[in-house]
């Protein structure tokens, strides 16, 4: 029996469900034809609105260049120009997906994909531009589910086609969302048992709300393939796990749960930050949190292990920070385990004198227009650890 693909919508974010679209001046309505669809429509009614103006899509890094659906007014097909005043009753574009190739989808890719099991996932990334001084939006299908877009903040990923694997938990409700060959080969019970405790260490350091359940996308990935790992969007994540011959590699649970770990940070820190700290807290406390309750210096012993392996790894981490912004990716690896190393360092130091890093996370929130490690952070440590110790960590790992 076919099933009602346009009766069911699972987004992978968790706001309320809103049951109606009044009071949202701007609602994207997603459509698919048929079940196996490999293109997916995008209307929004604007004739309401009168006149608009219609800008880009949300990106990730806003310095990846970013590519522009061409959008259609309904009343003459004509192609609507961005950034510039419009008046039309309707607009509408397309969204292309990939089938699930065979090696796997990139966990860290913003792609749109229809999955080996009958799903489809698309991100938020590129493909549905925003209005111009307008806030409030939904998205809906058929007007059946609505979820309302957040202005800032991480992109959304969406995924319909399959109801997901929940598992409730005492403080948190996790669904589960994965590719065919993920619907038999990973226990979800049991990798979300061993994720709850550390979420729940990861909820208290971040003070995170956890009235949100956490939506997770784990894709399989052929272990030969080059570019793969995890991306973080609004209380969501896609993963990869590692698979040859259609079977799970050695060790891949592990890798699985410590992106999980990583990506999670991402979602549960309402805090906004520097490039180079967002993404060097996320590797920390993702090896920090595996042994709780524990401390670890495994983010040190990974630093000392490879640290002359790369030119790059000599690049201090400010430098680091600008190079990625400049399109430079593969700086990642330096932000990652070096990075993580620095604050393993600033934790063990504070460990010394009874204090914790887990105490001074607030301190650290900033932006990219300043990617110094932020002068009250400094103010609240220094004190504890030592003028000349913080300041040999600094000249060591940032500068």
């Amino acid at each position: 029996m076919k099933k009602k693909i346009l009766l069911i919508l699972l987004m992978v974010f968790c706001l309320p469900t809103v049951a109606s679209t009044e009071g949202y001046p701007v609602v994207y309505r997603i459509s698919n034809y048929y079940d196996t669809s490999l293109k997916v429509k995008v209307d929004v009614v604007t004739k309401h609105l009168g006149t608009f103006i219609l800008t880009n899509s949300k990106t990730s890094l806003s310095k990846v260049p970013q590519p522009r659906k061409q959008v259609y007014c309904a009343d003459d097909n004509r192609l609507v120009e961005y950034n510039r005043t419009q008046r039309c009753s309707s607009i509408y574009w397309y969204i292309e997906l990939k089938r699930q190739p065979m090696d796997g989808i990139n966990g860290a890719g913003q792609d749109d994909y229809y999955l080996n099991n009958g799903q489809w996932l698309i991100t938020e990334a590129y493909n549905f531009p925003r209005f111009h001084n307008i806030s409030k939006a939904l998205v809906c299908v058929n007007d059946k589910t609505c979820q309302p877009i957040p202005v800032d903040g991480l992109p959304l990923f969406f995924i319909w086609g399959k109801q997901p694997t929940t598992i409730k938990l005492p403080s948190l409700t996790v669904n589960i969302f994965t590719d065919r060959q993920g619907d038999t080969l990973l226990d979800k019970q049991k990798l979300v048992k061993w994720l709850e405790p550390r979420y729940e260490y990861i909820a208290q350091v971040f003070n995170t709300d956890k009235g949100y359940p956490i939506n997770i996308v784990w894709l399989a990935r052929d272990t030969n393939a080059k570019v793969s790992g995890g991306l973080a969007g609004y209380h969501s994540f896609l993963a990869n796990y590692y698979v040859e011959n259609n079977q799970l590699v050695k060790n891949t649970e592990t890798i699985l749960l410590h992106t999980s770990l990583h990506e999670y940070v991402h979602v549960a820190s309402p805090y906004r930050y520097a490039t180079w700290i967002e993404e060097s807290l996320a590797e920390y406390y993702a090896n920090k949190a595996v042994t709780l309750p524990e401390f670890n210096i495994n983010s040190l012993a990974r630093w000392q292990k490879v640290a002359v392996a790369h030119p790059s790894f000599a690049t201090g981490l400010y430098e680091a920070n600008q190079k990625l912004l400049n399109g430079a990716v593969s700086y990642y690896s330096v932000l990652y385990i070096k990075g993580s190393a620095f604050w393993n360092e600033i934790d063990q130091q504070l460990l010394k004198q009874n204090a914790s890093l887990d105490q001074f996370i607030p301190y650290l929130a900033g932006t990219n227009n300043n990617i110094e490690l932020p002068k009250v952070f400094i103010e609240k440590v220094e004190p504890i650890i030592g003028k000349d110790r913080l300041d040999q960590l600094i000249k060591q790992y940032l500068r």
